[in-house]
């Protein structure tokens, strides 16, 4: 038995379990709008130009995917939760990947800066300006 799913999810997850991939697209659509406003909720804003959240939705469907027979074994909670579950990690995942780079970016940005300014013989204030 599923875990508190109503009984038209649990004939698409039956269905999806036996390979019907047409219900398993039903299955993950039915929940793309609520998780596309999670998404854009818990977003962080310096991410907002760079990823769209339908991005992070379709990237969760496809862990989803890989991993529905865990859920299958196992199904603790309803389905929804679990597919919440999998589009927070991705997004926890995306933040990391995105704001660890931008700070990367920052420190290169700066290094390139120090190095221009030693070069022009500028003080590093006037390089960061001309830059």
């Amino acid at each position: 038995m599923m875990a508190d799913n109503s009984s038209d999810t649990n004939e698409l997850i039956e269905a999806a379990s036996k390979g019907n991939r047409e219900k398993w697209g039903t299955l993950l659509a039915r929940h793309r709008d609520r998780l596309r406003r999670m998404v854009a909720l818990r977003m962080d804003r310096r991410l907002q130009g760079r990823i769209d959240p339908s991005d992070v939705i379709q990237e969760a469907s496809l862990e989803a995917s890989h991993r529905f027979s865990e859920y299958l074994q196992n199904p603790t909670m309803p389905f929804f939760l679990w597919l919440r579950f999998l589009t927070g990690q991705k997004l926890l995942e995306l933040h990391r990947t995105h704001l660890k780079a931008q700070v990367r970016d920052v420190g290169r940005c700066r290094r390139r800066s120090i190095a221009w300014a030693r070069l022009t013989g500028r003080s590093y204030r006037c390089a960061i300006l001309s830059t």
